[in-house]
């Protein structure tokens, strides 16, 4: 009867004891329990980009879900004896687009102009003029071409001969005019801009004089590629375009009329009694 008592005040002596124990490690380790809620993190607060991010409504942040906040990365400043953590939001990661990885294969950047996205593995990606590399949003570039740059435009007296001037080549005729309806004028209407453009890189390349002496002016022959269809030209023969004309030119045969001709490429060179006419195709 006399020994309940003793019992009784030991386990009291025991449950005050794991009482205190267990009140002493909360103190040094508030943490351990219910997670408490993360301060916010200061300005020039570090942010370890490989911390574990937090998912799930466990962690939130003003009542949102942390995984619509971006990634969260865990920043463990050093700061208070307890080695408190505090959450910082890292950037976000760059948004993925569809088929934006084979982009390269099938084609570079361009746009698939039906699905709107990179190709058939683009899927329906609505997104016009993004790039595979940032996936950001890029405006198209339209090239504005002037219509010289067409090889079968047909082009005025006046805009060629600003050309040709411009690039070293002369003009001479006979009749001192530019009309094209008169067989002693040097004219330049109608003629093709891929003749034009032939015209100056024989300029460029050879490095020689070049005097235009015949152009889309009557009295020419006739023919598919003529003068009149701005296929052909008369150059002046000098010593310097002969030499360069055959050295770069291979002899083909003679025509017809004794005229000695050179072939490169698509044009022709005939070499005629007192200039070269030649057909740049």
């Amino acid at each position: 009867m006399e020994t309940r008592p003793l019992r009784r005040v030991r386990a009291r002596m025991s449950a005050a004891a794991l009482l205190t124990v267990q009140m002493a490690i909360t103190a040094f380790v508030p943490w351990v329990g219910a997670p408490p809620t993360p301060p916010s993190a200061g300005p020039g607060d570090p942010v370890d980009p490989y911390g574990p991010a937090a998912a799930g409504p466990a962690h939130r942040l003003g009542g949102v879900p942390a995984h619509r906040l971006g990634r969260l990365a865990v920043a463990r400043t050093g700061r208070g004896r307890t080695g408190a953590a505090r959450v910082a939001i890292a950037p976000a990661a760059p948004a993925r687009v569809p088929g934006a990885a084979f982009a390269p294969l099938i084609g570079g950047d361009r746009a698939d102009p039906v699905s709107g996205g990179y190709g058939r593995a683009g899927g329906l990606v609505k997104l016009l003029g993004m790039s595979s590399g940032s996936a950001t949003l890029e405006q198209p570039q339209r090239r504005t071409r002037h219509r010289w740059f067409r090889a079968y435009a047909r082009l005025s007296h006046g805009f060629v001969a600003r050309r040709l001037r411009a690039a070293g080549i002369k003009r001479r005729s006979s009749g001192r005019c530019t009309s094209k309806h008169r067989p002693t004028c040097t004219s330049y209407d109608g003629i093709r801009a891929n003749t034009v453009a032939k015209l100056i890189r024989l300029k460029h390349r050879s490095g020689c004089p070049v005097v235009v002496t015949g152009g889309t002016e009557v009295g020419h022959a006739p023919g598919r590629h003529s003068h009149g269809n701005g296929y052909k030209v008369d150059v002046s023969r000098n010593t310097c375009l002969d030499s360069y004309i055959r050295r770069h030119a291979r002899y083909v045969g003679v025509r017809s009329d004794g005229a000695r001709l050179y072939q490169a490429g698509d044009d022709t060179y005939a070499l005629e009694h007192n200039h070269w006419d030649i057909t740049f195709r």
